[in-house]
């Protein structure tokens, strides 16, 4: 008994390291390079200085190319105002929502399939390559708190009554608010997860009818205000461009195979993908017949099948689906090993060690080398920053650009004290004599004009 428990304190603890070391490991040193992320974070640090709470801004205009609801940028602006070390600050609410989704897909899966399974899916799920090292978990873009708001409002349809569908519906109305209508195939799920349990008598027609209602509650004060603040204009290119044209046409160059997310699905669990659809050949079959297991199915399958459809295509479309494939691999592995010789069950327990090995080393490799967030001149502009915290520098880039790219815009603002300045290696010329605190910054990060202030 004693052993036991010791050997589950080891591995919750090992768990525990695992989430620790890919979220937070090097976060401060990981650059705003993401084009999206970059973009959120601008748009979230001019929400604080002009006290608009309800139009995002980019580049001191509306923005309208990132139609999307604010609840990232308002998470990332929070993340700023409570934390003093920048990076960490506006990327602090993704890796909460990172956390807490691990924590929700252990409790879930240790309700129904015991505690190993429960470790065993918190522990797919941290080491998900791509959620991990692109546009995910370590990242201030809106993608992991989306990915968490939907993760509660599936596991809330379990319960399989009107005050946990109810909530479902609440969290999913919340993820829309972080990511507008991507939210669309989870909600279909929603919905036919309604209609299965009112066919099982488990539900009346009217819940069925009234339920889904729930959704708009957190969505309808939003965007009553954002009506009044500048009228049908972003709401239409939201349904229109976001929406019609992402899924009718290829747009933003946005073009992959058919098979981009089945892809990433391996990227993310190798063959152990596989096992939950195994099960229809085991005499375990009546499992699928279970209504949990339904919804995480149709979770997992009915979005993939769907993004894949759409035109245009962009690698973290899918990862929502990944807290319910963790799931549903931690349930099969569990059936499986009832049903193997101890053989076979040692087999698999290889298979799952090194799949988790393999996917860890590749994290670990990007996160100790910086190949997540690299850019150079970013990097230079964090050092200038850091080193005169009581001056501003004024920044000039070798080959300029007219306006700066995103990354570099973004570093600028959230560092306070870094003025990026047009005009190139012409204008740091001209001002030299007359401006003390000035650099030049070639491509690759070298200084070519050093700032007095920094001596």
């Amino acid at each position: 008994m004693k052993n036991t428990v010791a050997m589950k304190c080891m591995l919750a603890l090992l768990v525990l390291a695992l989430v620790g070391f890919n979220l937070f490991a090097r976060i401060s040193q990981q650059t705003l390079c993401d084009f999206d992320e970059a973009r959120h974070v601008a748009s979230a640090l001019e929400m604080l200085r002009n006290h608009n709470y309800v139009v995002t801004y980019y580049g001191g205009s509306p923005d309208y190319w990132n139609a999307k609801p604010p609840l990232s940028e308002w998470g990332s602006a929070l993340g700023h105002e409570l934390v003093s070390t920048p990076l960490l600050g506006v990327r602090l609410f993704s890796l909460v929502a990172a956390m807490l989704c691990c924590l929700v897909v252990f409790l879930y899966t240790r309700r129904i399939a015991g505690f190993g399974a429960g470790l065993l899916a918190a522990a797919l799920l941290i080491t998900a390559r791509p959620l991990i090292v692109n546009h995910g978990a370590r990242s201030a873009d809106a993608d992991m708190l989306f990915i968490g708001l939907v993760s509660l409002g599936m596991l809330g349809f379990d319960a399989a009554n009107r005050r946990g569908i109810a909530l479902g519906y609440i969290a999913l109305g919340f993820a829309f608010l972080a990511k507008s209508f991507h939210v669309a195939p989870y909600g279909l799920v929603a919905v036919v997860f309604t209609v299965m349990l009112y066919r099982q008598q488990r539900l009346g027609l009217r819940d069925v009818l009234l339920l889904p209602f729930c959704g708009f509650i957190p969505v309808l004060p939003w965007a009553l205000a954002r009506y009044l603040a500048d009228g049908w204009h972003f709401f239409h290119v939201m349904l229109f461009y976001d929406v019609v044209e992402r899924s009718t046409e290829v747009i933003e160059g946005h073009q992959a195979s058919h098979w981009l997310y089945l892809n990433r699905l391996f990227l993310a669990f190798g063959l152990l993908i596989l096992l939950p659809l195994s099960l229809l050949l085991s005499r375990c079959r009546y499992r699928l017949q279970e209504p949990r297991v339904q919804l995480l199915l149709l979770w997992a399958l009915l979005p993939l099948g769907i993004y894949s459809l759409a035109q245009s295509k962009l690698p973290w479309y899918i990862f929502p689906c990944f807290p319910a494939l963790a799931v549903l691999i931690a349930v099969a592995l569990q059936t499986w090993r009832s049903l193997l010789p101890k053989a076979g069950g040692m087999a698999l327990a290889v298979v799952v060690v090194l799949t988790l090995g393999q996917n860890e080393a590749i994290i670990a490799s990007h996160i100790i080398h910086n190949q997540i967030g690299d850019d150079p001149v970013a990097i230079t502009m964090m050092a200038l920053s850091a080193a005169a915290p009581h001056e501003r520098v004024l920044v000039y880039l070798q080959d300029d650009m007219q306006p700066p790219e995103q990354g570099l815009y973004a570093t600028s603002l959230l560092m306070g004290n870094i003025d990026l300045q047009q005009g190139g290696a012409a204008s740091f010329a001209a001002a030299a004599g007359r401006v003390e605190d000035h650099v030049l910054i070639g491509p690759d990060g070298r200084l070519l004009g050093q700032p007095t202030a920094v001596h």
